[in-house]
């Protein structure tokens, strides 16, 4: 417990990185409005473009892969973290 509590506080960074993806996936699949939507966004804005280009449901799956790939990344940082 003790190793784990201090890899945790030297990697404070990747953990923030992993729970803030992993919000990001599971909104996107379950659709939380407060995620999913694009009323309080810039009007030039790259998810106002996406939205515009590919509708609700293609916003949706560009936030999933955005959340997944994500997801996957830090999950491979924080094991060759563990590693050292």
């Amino acid at each position: 417990m003790q190793e784990l509590l201090h890899f945790l506080l030297k990697n404070w960074l990747l953990f923030l990185l992993f729970v803030g993806s992993l919000l990001l996936f599971i909104g996107a699949v379950l659709n939380w409005s407060w995620l999913c939507s694009v009323e309080r966004e810039k009007e030039k804005s790259i998810s106002v473009g996406i939205y515009r280009q590919f509708g609700s449901k293609g916003y949706r799956i560009f936030l999933g892969g955005s959340g997944l790939s994500a997801l996957i990344i830090v999950t491979w940082l924080l094991y060759l973290a563990y590693q050292r």
